[in-house]
């Protein structure tokens, strides 16, 4: 079995064969700016396969070890793009994949000085006061980045990156400002929040609907636009609140609503097979039928 050492060192030797003169034509032609959609795609499979070994999902095989293999082959897919993003860089003369690792590995080292004792300042693994909480090893890492790395910045949302989804970034948003104390002062007061904001959406759908009763085919399409506007940001205020409510609940809104979107995916596949095999359409005629089928695959799952 070979050395992690080695296995490294024929990944980059991999990388920059790709890379060479006379590689791949696909890979030369990429670019750091063509790979940052690789990047979230791989990273997003990553999560898929992580999941499907946290929460017991596997190939229709049943075979736990498959599962494992998933998760093995798309860690490797995104720690690939990865590093081939930083070879990119050190082809072009901005900084080498040394000192990316460097950096990384300078970074972790000197925000845990709980573990390391190498940040001067902080409390280290044989003093007393040290850190013992997840809660204040990640206070103190804020800590060292404003104190010891001198990173300040302008406003506490800065540095909350644009490209995040728009429910990761809420999520980020709303636990960046909850360190500076503007936040809930519990799960129950962001529940109400969020029926509040409910409330208001009831309130500019009903607007809109009985304009639409009331209006005739000559009617004012522009206000139309105007209320479906307004309609949207009531729709946005919502997700925004509920994000929050699952931030206070521990819950990571992104993770939460993938889950969901599985589960609706698989019961919505034995509505399809159980619809199939009774020789059904799938049309609005049938949604008595699809219900049924519905429900009995939410009684199979428990």
């Amino acid at each position: 079995m070979k050395t992690f050492l080695e296995s490294c060192q024929k990944l980059m030797e991999t990388i920059q064969r790709l890379r060479a003169p006379d590689g791949c034509p696909w890979d030369i032609e990429q670019t750091p700016f063509t790979m940052r959609d690789a990047i979230l795609e791989e990273a997003y499979e990553a999560i898929d396969a992580i999941t499907n070994i946290d929460t017991g999902a596997h190939y229709e095989s049943g075979s736990c070890t498959q599962t494992n293999a998933e998760a093995c082959e798309e860690l490797g897919d995104l720690l690939f793009n990865v590093l081939m993003v930083a070879y990119m860089f050190e082809q072009s003369g901005s900084f080498s994949v040394a000192d990316v690792l460097d950096g990384v590995t300078q970074k972790i080292i000197r925000r845990h000085p709980h573990v390391f004792g190498k940040t001067e300042g902080f409390a280290g693994p044989t003093d007393k006061d040290k850190v013992k909480s997840p809660k204040a090893v990640l206070e103190q890492w804020d800590s060292i980045k404003k104190e010891v790395e001198h990173r300040h910045t302008n406003s506490v949302l800065d540095s909350i990156p644009k490209s995040f989804s728009p429910l990761m970034r809420a999520h980020k948003m709303q636990k960046k400002v909850s360190k500076v104390g503007f936040d809930f002062k519990s799960v129950e007061d962001a529940i109400k929040k969020a029926e509040e904001e409910l409330d208001e959406l009831k309130q500019q759908q009903a607007l809109l609907q009985d304009y639409l009763n009331t209006a005739d085919k000559n009617s004012n399409s522009a206000l139309v636009e105007t209320y479906k506007k307004s309609l949207e940001t009531e729709m946005g205020d919502v997700l925004f609140s509920f994000v929050n409510v699952a931030r206070l609940l521990g819950i990571q809104s992104e993770l939460a609503l993938q889950t969901s979107n599985e589960k609706f995916e698989k019961r919505f596949h034995a509505v399809e097979h159980a619809m199939q095999e009774e020789g059904i359409p799938l049309e609005p005629c049938n949604v008595d039928k699809m219900n049924n089928f519905w429900e009995k695959a939410k009684k199979e799952e428990q």
